[in-house]
């Protein structure tokens, strides 16, 4: 499959699915699956007794990744369009949920609710995220917005720096697991 993606964004997929150690015959889900790359990826890796559901909220972009599927004649996948704050799926479903960089800020909470309801119980949730700290440009408009942060933020805004301040480990204690299955890597870039 060719792939388009920028060489960063190459990079943290190849980062995201060993970490997710997806086996022959899981269920496994993508959130923000964008162009479906990864799900095509770990639908190879779930092999024929497994099948992998990408979800985006982008009909475009799925149609991409539509295409991209049937280029590559992988029958183990689909893709849907879905918001991932309000997944479509039952409890417990999925024995693995990934996401390369397509869990948002904004709705860090309400989609790690929806995630932990369909994940089953010893499952895991592998994800990457944008963290912007090493990068120059990032660094000097994250130092001026903290010298003029407000310090009674909105409901929103405090939601948001709650979720980014959240770390692997806690977020996995947070979603009911006590041996660090969710496994996260933040990704300098932009």
């Amino acid at each position: 499959m060719a792939d388009s993606l920028s060489p960063d964004i190459r990079q943290t997929r190849r980062w995201l699915l060993p970490f997710a150690r997806i086996v022959d015959g899981q269920l496994v889900l993508d959130v923000g699956t964008g162009t479906g790359t990864a799900a095509i990826k770990a639908a190879k890796l779930a092999g024929r007794h497994g099948f992998v559901f990408g979800i985006d909220r982008s009909l475009p972009i799925l149609s991409m990744a539509k295409s991209h599927c049937s280029k590559n004649g992988q029958r183990n996948v689909r893709f849907l369009a879905m918001d991932a704050r309000k997944i479509q799926f039952p409890d417990g479903l999925f024995d693995n949920v990934i996401s390369n960089c397509g869990i948002s800020f904004q709705a860090f909470d309400e989609t790690t609710v929806e995630l932990s309801r369909v994940l089953r119980r010893g499952s895991f949730l592998t994800y990457n995220n944008w963290y912007f700290k090493d990068v120059p440009a990032h660094t000097v408009v994250s130092e001026t917005l903290q010298q003029h942060r407000t310090k009674n933020p909105s409901p929103k805004l405090h939601a948001q720096r709650i979720a980014m301040a959240r770390t692997p480990r806690k977020l996995g204690l947070e979603l009911g697991s006590t041996d660090s299955r969710v496994k996260a890597r933040r990704i300098s870039g932009c």
